[in-house]
């Protein structure tokens, strides 16, 4: 009796059907893991973006803000669905191009004639309808699938579903990042805007912007060239100092400086009377209006 024949007869197949890796040891598995990653790093920079928009200091009202910003900017990354799938596409493409070829789907062993430009050739070897037939009833001898037409890839709820877990995995981290960066940022401010904020008292200008003030009511001697009272001018790269002070007659000190990138067009400020520090971060697009100013009439 032959090895590979069963005990009623009929050929079963040389090697039982492998078993299914482990989803881990998939590379479609490490695929979507990477465009997590991407996706949260893209999700951080919207959520910094939107902070530095919002303006405020760390809070839960800006960490919402935050948050709001970065799901309106997770719209771009809905045309990017059909790349969680790219092992299912890959899989059914190459078994759509080995079933055309007359070949197993799954294995790639041999079974009927070709389709297409390859099927005269097969003609007239003699493989033809019978062997076709013979290919669809019995399995494969070396995977043991069956020789059906494979099913192309199609958007499944499944497809859904890893987006959504891949989308909410890549808000979490990126949102964590983004706040982790700004929070230290904020942490950094606070230790250096009051040495720099003196720095620009006592010598004019330090990498920054900064405004320091005298001790008279309503104007005060300037630190740095160019400086006008009552108001800050730059001196050397992105500095400024210039005169001001408080009514009664203490002095005041006045330094800000941008976040980091990418909301790098919003400002961390501080101001101190001698007395109360108060840290601020304005939102960048308000623009104070001007007291008692009325449009003119067009001429």
């Amino acid at each position: 009796m032959d090895a590979h024949a069963s005990p009623h007869g009929d050929a079963s197949p040389r090697r039982s059907a492998p078993a299914q890796p482990s989803p881990i040891a998939t590379w479609g598995w490490w695929w979507r893991a990477g465009m997590c990653l991407a996706w949260a790093v893209y999700l951080a920079l919207a959520y910094m973006v939107a902070r530095g928009t919002a303006g405020g200091w760390s809070g839960v009202g800006t960490v919402l803000l935050g948050l709001t910003g970065a799901l309106g900017a997770a719209i771009f990354l809905l045309p990017l669905v059909a790349l969680l799938d790219a092992e299912e596409v890959v899989r059914a493409t190459r078994a759509g191009r080995r079933f055309a070829r007359g070949e197993c789907p799954a294995c790639g062993q041999p079974r009927a004639p070709r389709e297409g430009p390859g099927r005269e050739a097969d003609a007239a070897a003699g493989v033809g309808v019978a062997a076709v037939a013979s290919a669809v009833a019995s399995p494969c001898t070396e995977c043991g699938a069956g020789f059906v037409r494979p099913a192309p890839w199609v958007p499944t709820w499944t497809t859904a579903g890893r987006f959504a877990v891949v989308f909410a995995v890549a808000l979490v981290l990126g949102s964590a990042a983004g706040e982790w960066r700004l929070r230290a940022d904020e942490a950094d401010f606070r230790v250096e805007a009051p040495v720099k904020a003196v720095a620009v008292q006592a010598l004019g200008a330090v990498p920054g912007r900064g405004r320091a003030g005298g001790s008279s009511a309503g104007g005060g001697s300037s630190a740095g060239s160019g400086s006008s009272a009552g108001s800050g001018s730059s001196a050397g790269s992105g500095s400024s100092a210039g005169g001001g002070s408080s009514a009664g007659g203490g002095s005041s000190v006045e330094w800000e400086r941008y976040r980091p990138w990418p909301a790098d067009f919003a400002l961390l400020r501080y101001e101190s009377d001698g007395r109360v520090q108060n840290f601020s971060a304005p939102p960048p697009f308000e623009f104070e209006r001007i007291p008692g100013w009325q449009p003119s009439r067009p001429r």
